[in-house]
């Protein structure tokens, strides 16, 4: 059923001008990896969903995971709320990734609505250190002229914008282990100087 729902969403993205390329085989991306993506508009997810392989984990945040029309399009899709500042969240990721899973992140944690990129969050990075999945990074553009981005006043929008999807190659993302020790370090000097 999830399969057939997917190929019914790539039919009618594909109809409506979303064009997808990836810079490899879709069946070579790692089944462990996390997909990383700038975050323009409502349809980002329901793109992903429809086309990315691995069958992926969707981490959005709150806003995003509490709208019902969303949630209609992923109803097949495995959702888990995420808050970019909750530890326990980011707890709860790298258990479900360490289960060989795959993921999609917007390291943005919220939609941008100027076009341009917001804060990046660095918990992808983090969670790929952690857990050894690697990172899928994923560009998309022109949905911020759709009627389903938030950039009212920065952007013209028109009904079928030409979106295009590009999906890159994995990275092996690790932290230096020296870099480690410092951060420890740090760490532990800010708590014993409370």
């Amino acid at each position: 059923m999830k399969n057939f729902i997917r190929f019914m969403l790539r039919c009618f993205l594909r109809l409506i001008k979303i064009r997808v390329a990836f810079q490899m085989n879709e069946a070579d991306y790692p089944a462990k990896s996390i997909y990383v993506s700038n975050h323009v508009s409502w349809l980002d997810p329901v793109i992903m969903f429809a086309f990315l392989p691995n069958d992926p984990i969707f981490f959005l945040h709150p806003r995003l995971y509490r709208n019902k029309w969303l949630r209609l399009f992923l109803y097949k899709a495995e959702v888990v709320e995420y808050n970019y500042m909750d530890a326990a969240d980011a707890k709860k990721a790298i258990e479900l990734i360490n289960q060989n899973r795959s993921c999609v992140m917007f390291p943005e944690g919220c939609m941008t609505n100027t076009g341009e990129i917001m804060k990046v969050y660095e918990a992808p990075a983090v969670i790929a250190d952690r857990t050894g999945a690697v990172l899928v990074p994923i560009w998309i553009s022109g949905a911020e002229y759709s009627p389903f981005s938030e950039t009212d006043f920065h952007q013209p929008h028109r009904l079928f914008p030409k979106i295009k999807v590009r999906i890159g190659m994995p990275h092996d993302i690790r932290m230096d282990e020296k870099l480690k020790k410092n951060r420890d370090y740090l760490r532990d000097l800010t708590y014993h100087q409370r």
